[in-house]
C-alpha cells in the first residue's frame, strides 16, 4: 500500500524542545507533560515571600499579566528551535516569573509601569531562582501530530 507524499512527510520525526527548570525537567521526564496549575504557582510564591495571595493577584490583573489575559489552561509550549527554547527556560514556569516580578512590584510601587526597566528588579528575580536553574528537554514527535494553541495541526493555514 502506497502512502501519499503528505503521510510519509507527517510521519517524519521532528525534535521539540521545551524550555523548563530542573525540578520541573525530572518531573517531566518522569511522569510526562502537565502543565502546572497557576493558581497552586502563585500560592507557593505568596508563601515564600510573605505576601497575600490576593495582593498578588491584584498586581497581576493590574498589570494584564498574562495569567490573567491568556491563562495557557492545559497547554505545554514546545518549540522546533532549541535557543528559543532556552530563552523560555529563562522564564519557566512563566507564572512563577511573573508573580515574582508583582512581589517585586508590591515591595517597590515606585516603579510603575516602568518595572520591566529595573535592573534591580530583574537581579532579585533571577536570585530567587538561583536554586533551581533551566533546563531545556527535547522530544521526538511525528510532524503530523504537532499541534498549535488552538488545536489545529501546526503546519494548518488558519
Amino acid at each position: 500500500m502506497d502512502i501519499s507524499m503528505a503521510d510519509q512527510v507527517a510521519q517524519l520525526e521532528v525534535p521539540n524542545y521545551h524550555g523548563t527548570r530542573v525540578s520541573l525537567a525530572e518531573r517531566i521526564m518522569r511522569d510526562g507533560f502537565a502543565p502546572s496549575p497557576v493558581s497552586e504557582l502563585i500560592e507557593a510564591v505568596a508563601a515564600d515571600h510573605n505576601v497575600t495571595v490576593d495582593a498578588l493577584r491584584a498586581d497581576l490583573k493590574a498589570y494584564n499579566r498574562f495569567v490573567f489575559a491568556d491563562p495557557r489552561t492545559d497547554t505545554v509550549f514546545t518549540t522546533g528551535n532549541q535557543v528559543k527554547a532556552g530563552s523560555w527556560a529563562d522564564r519557566a514556569p512563566e507564572a512563577t516569573w511573573e508573580t515574582l516580578w508583582a512581589v517585586y512590584r508590591i515591595r517597590h510601587p515606585e516603579l510603575g509601569w516602568d518595572w520591566n526597566m529595573s535592573d534591580e528588579g530583574h537581579l532579585w528575580v533571577l536570585a530567587q531562582r538561583l536554586a533551581d536553574p533551566p533546563a531545556v528537554l527535547e522530544a521526538m514527535a511525528p510532524l503530523g501530530a504537532i499541534r498549535n494553541r488552538h488545536g489545529r495541526k501546526a503546519a494548518e493555514r488558519p
